[in-house]
């Protein structure tokens, strides 16, 4: 089968999680399977590759990988079934490596899980109705009310104090919000002007975060264009 798509990230316990999208074709199907494989510090695997999504049909795929602050992980996948309506799935890992699927409602379009100390979660989600904020227990069971909220986020973070961050695409730029461990507003805003680039962030000591771009530098490529740069930059509450 072919491989692509491949992404890594750092775990709070020093190991690392790797991701990847298996296609195998045939004469009357496509199927793409995404796995994941655990990996401790010094590079030995921490059990088998764990498959957290499977599609049969040639349609639009992807995941994504979050660590949270303990040494566990979340995946999401967002998938199409064969008549082309999409479905979402969340799937967490502990530091055991053991899957915990969280059921997501049917009408869900898009979906991200924002992990917590205390083995708690935040359930990023849109809908039909629009976007909403849900806190989830250990279980992935709703604890307290499903909270509308004004927009997606494209990520979130949880800073070392419980708390967490969350980041708003806006038509230029990355707004970010802090906010406490019970969804409570904490603070200003944060505007990241990163003209529309895909931005990384992680998470930092004392409450802090940094974020890294790329975008449009200052000197001239030998083809006459503006070069790409990359750009960082260090907030802290």
């Amino acid at each position: 089968p072919g491989l692509r798509d491949v992404k890594t990230i750092a775990l709070a316990d020093g190991g690392f999680a790797i991701g990847w999208a298996a296609t195998q074709f045939s004469s009357v199907t496509i199927r793409t399977t995404f796995l994941v494989r655990r990996y401790s510090g010094s590079g030995q695997t921490a059990g088998p590759g764990v498959m957290v999504g499977t599609q049969g049909s040639p349609g639009v795929s992807s995941y994504a990988l979050m660590p949270d602050a303990l040494g566990g992980y979340a995946v999401s996948t967002s998938q199409q079934r064969e008549d082309y309506t999409s479905f979402f799935s969340l799937t967490y890992f502990d530091t055991s490596n053991a899957p915990q699927p969280l059921a997501l409602s049917s009408e869900t379009t898009r979906a991200f899980l924002l992990p917590l100390a205390g083995k708690r979660f935040v359930l990023f989600a849109q809908g039909s109705l629009g976007a909403s904020r849900q806190f989830l227990d250990s279980l992935g069971n709703p604890v307290g009310p499903q909270t509308p909220i004004p927009a997606l986020p494209i990520t979130a973070r949880e800073l070392t104090d419980g708390s967490y961050v969350t980041f708003t695409a806006t038509a230029a730029d990355i707004l970010a919000q802090r906010f406490d461990r019970e969804g409570v507003v904490k603070g200003e805003r944060a505007l990241i002007k990163t003209q529309s680039a895909p931005v990384a962030v992680v998470a930092l000591p004392q409450n802090g975060f940094a974020a890294a771009w790329t975008g449009a530098g200052t000197g001239i490529g030998s083809d006459g264009a503006s070069d790409q740069d990359v750009f960082a930059q260090r907030f802290r509450f």
